[in-house]
């Protein structure tokens, strides 16, 4: 298919909500209106497969221009598009374009980058294209009245929302890394900013929503506002199709639930942050309406395997505050970053319990972490004794990670991790993969991991979660004891079931095939389930 040229090929995107009140881009003597032609309203056809096929960080989309709106549930037959293939490799994109065709033809062509590829869902809006004066190598566009439709296989699309308040500003920028901060204060000045997820994150979380909604699935949680899962690290997002394959055979008593074909998507921002008497809270952003979750210790499990990776933590129900609410700007931000997600479902058949199986990929200044849940989700069946019930959950995940990380099963090159309070230290465990590096760059938690240097993060935590006596508190209700404490002065080296080891002695295990893995924090599931 003929390559059409398009400007800044090669590209960094920094993606903004500016308040409609702001009155963006004001009198800023810099910007330079571009018109290209009289056909300012764009569609956009994005297109997947409804089992996450495509890769976090490639995009392939149908574009045309009209002259104004049109029936967002209807795309005319015949109708010319052009294709275009972006990819984002570390924090830059390479965009190509292909010559106009009908959708039917683009389509044959976009699956040869991913089978079973079709229009999925479209993105409508007004766009504007302005220069920068004295700056070259920089676009900037401004979209606004930006809806969203679903594109079932048949019949009409379904709009499932629109952006309103607030425009959508993206800053392109060529692939020279310097001079970028300068850009974004050249473009924004002193007007209110925030950072957005791109229109495809935001398209492929509605889509997921609304058929989670149409699910007739319904489950309840035996333990609200507790979160109890397992975490394993990844090196990439392939290995939840292998876990999800396995899932598919079934692993004794564990298949999955609901459609075995589907996997959901979402995307969001997330942000940490001290607010008042440095009480610690955490959002999820998706456009501008904000998540805001209490959050209290992520304790280890000393479950019966040895695993080392299943954890517990209390999160409060969320509250919705507006992206510009007072909070934000009396608190402190630790951390920020993009994550990306992709999830399904499996059941256990003897008692009806559900849980989720998600790889969650964030990405921060071009840095990227990988890490797969496992997470309780609640049950079908008839709710047990909270004790109990828990102590189902914590015999399910061992299963169930052992499974994932049994190299029989697959292999599937996972390895355990948890994180022991977010105190920054790391946790060692033996059994690699040949031929893999033998230590990681071991982070308290992916808040420590999105900070600026990975610095100043655990000294407030470790002063609200550890006791003087250096030793953890047995929590009530439940029958099992977190793992053996770290030394009170954690710098003198790590802990390993309990014994506090040297940084010779952290050497030598490493040279032994041992590997040092980041730890991580929850990430919440669409409908509260994790």
């Amino acid at each position: 298919m003929k390559r059409v040229t398009v400007d800044l090929p090669h590209r960094v995107e920094r993606r903004y909500l500016v308040p409609k009140s702001a009155g963006f881009p004001g009198k800023n003597p810099l910007f330079e209106r571009l018109r290209f032609s009289d056909r300012e309203r764009v569609q956009n056809v994005y297109f997947g497969n409804g089992k996450g096929g495509l890769p976090f960080n490639k995009t392939i989309k149908a574009r045309r221009y009209l002259k104004g709106p049109s029936d967002p549930g209807i795309l005319e037959r015949g109708a010319r598009f052009f294709l275009d293939v972006k990819e984002k490799e570390g924090r830059h994109n390479r965009k190509e374009r292909f010559a106009e065709d009908t959708l039917g033809n683009l389509g044959e062509f976009a699956n040869g980058y991913c089978a079973g590829l079709r229009p999925y869902f479209l993105a409508e809006y007004s766009r504007k294209h302005y220069s920068l004066k004295g700056i070259k190598g920089v676009r900037v566009t401004v979209d606004d009245g930006l809806v969203y439709s679903f594109l079932p296989r048949e019949g009409a699309g379904i709009m499932l929302g629109r952006e309103e308040g607030f425009l959508r500003v993206e800053v392109k920028m060529d692939g020279a890394d310097a001079g970028r901060g300068e850009v974004i204060r050249n473009v924004f000045g002193s007007m209110p900013h925030y950072r957005a997820i791109s229109k495809k994150g935001v398209g492929l979380t509605l889509v997921s929503a609304y058929r989670e909604a149409l699910s007739p699935l319904h489950l309840e949680n035996e333990f609200p506002g507790v979160r109890i899962k397992s975490r394993m690290g990844a090196l990439g997002e392939e290995i939840l199709e292998d876990a999800r394959r396995l899932f598919l055979v079934g692993v004794g008593r564990f298949k999955v639930l609901g459609d075995p074909w589907r996997v959901g998507v979402e995307s969001f921002m997330r942000e940490y942050w001290i607010g008042e008497n440095e009480r610690e809270f955490e959002t999820r952003r998706v456009y501008a309406d904000t998540k805001v979750f209490s959050r209290g210790p992520s304790l280890t499990i000393a479950d019966s395997r040895f695993l080392g990776c299943i954890s517990k933590r209390w999160k409060g129900e969320p509250r919705i505050l507006p992206i510009d609410a007072p909070l934000f700007a009396e608190s402190s931000q630790l951390g920020g970053f993009h994550e990306a997600g992709k999830y399904f479902y499996i059941t256990n058949s003897e008692t009806g319990r559900a849980y989720a199986v998600s790889l969650s990929a964030c990405s921060s200044k071009g840095r990227a972490l990988h890490q797969l849940e496992v997470s309780y989700a609640g049950t079908q069946g008839v709710p047990q004794e909270r004790r109990k019930a828990e102590d189902s959950v914590i015999s399910d995940l061992e299963h169930i990670t052992e499974a994932l990380l049994d190299p029989i099963n697959g292999p599937i090159p996972l390895r355990a991790f948890a994180s022991r309070a977010e105190d920054g230290v790391p946790i060692i465990r033996r059994g690699p993969i040949p031929g893999w590096p033998k230590l990681w760059r071991a982070y308290a938690s992916r808040k420590e991991w999105a900070s600026k240097k990975g610095k100043g993060i655990s000294g407030w935590v470790g002063k609200t979660l550890k006791e003087a006596s250096g030793k953890w508190p047995k929590e009530e209700g439940s029958g099992h004891t977190p793992t053996a404490p770290w030394p009170a002065d954690s710098k003198k080296g790590v802990v390993i079931r309990g014994k506090e080891m040297d940084s010779a002695e952290i050497a030598r295990i490493a040279e032994a095939d041992t590997e040092v893995h980041p730890m991580g924090v929850h990430q919440e599931r669409p409908g509260g389930t994790n």
